[in-house]
């Protein structure tokens, strides 16, 4: 008899205390599977909007898919080869071609993690000899930077970026000594983002801050007979 009343106070000290840690928490987040975002890959082969043989064309026309272009001469078909360029495409007939411009601007509408493009030139004293590409969050802080150098006409070299929020990258040529132009291709560009997992949802529970004394009804007591 003495050993079931011992339990029931026990139990009625664990209910009171379980009213009041409930009570002083405030806002209890329940934790929810599936929050891992997911990993979206963008491919451009700037052979999306076929061009005439010999032809070139508006670079600029990504922005659907969040990609703005900048500083470039243009998309380039050299399937024939009438403008001169000495380059094949890397993956297709196209190529997206630098002539006598400084810097091409590869803008995000989202932010990116990577980025990877191929690069050549027709390595002569017409083209560049190497380029420069650099990373940059929105407050144009650098992430990352890394120079791709040709070694040869129509040898395609990786260029690769890497850094958490990436809003734009910059591709900046450099000259042959003596050259006139800085010609030079980019062709197969591969980006990476983190998309959020539409599944995922965060819930929140507030409760009350009442503290309330256990009813003579309280469901924890235990059935008791004697």
């Amino acid at each position: 008899m003495q050993n079931r009343l011992s339990t029931l106070a026990r139990l009625r000290v664990f209910a009171i205390a379980g009213v009041a840690l409930l009570a002083l928490g405030g806002a209890t987040i329940l934790p929810i599977e599936g929050a891992v975002a997911a990993v979206t890959t963008t491919t451009i082969n700037f052979d999306e909007v076929p061009l005439p043989g010999g032809s070139s064309g508006n670079a600029n026309i990504y922005t659907a898919q969040g990609i703005t272009i900048t500083g470039a001469f243009g998309i380039v078909n050299t399937a024939p080869d009438t403008q001169n360029w000495g380059i094949a495409g890397d993956d297709g007939n196209q190529f997206l071609g630098v002539n006598t411009q400084p810097m091409i601007t590869i803008a995000f509408a989202t932010p990116i993690n990577t980025f990877q493009i191929d690069c050549t030139t027709r390595f002569d004293n017409q083209s560049a000899v190497a380029v420069t590409g650099t990373g940059y969050t929105s407050a144009n802080a650098v992430l990352d930077s890394t120079t791709a150098t040709f070694t040869a006409t129509n040898t395609w070299v990786t260029l690769s970026l890497t850094g958490s929020g990436i809003s734009s990258v910059t591709l900046v040529p450099t000259k042959a000594p003596g050259a006139f132009l800085n010609a030079f291709g980019c062709d197969k560009m591969i980006i990476t983002a983190d998309t959020p997992d539409p599944t995922t949802t965060s819930t929140t529970s507030t409760t009350s801050t009442t503290i309330s004394q256990p009813s003579t009804t309280d469901p924890a007591k235990p059935a008791f007979t004697g």
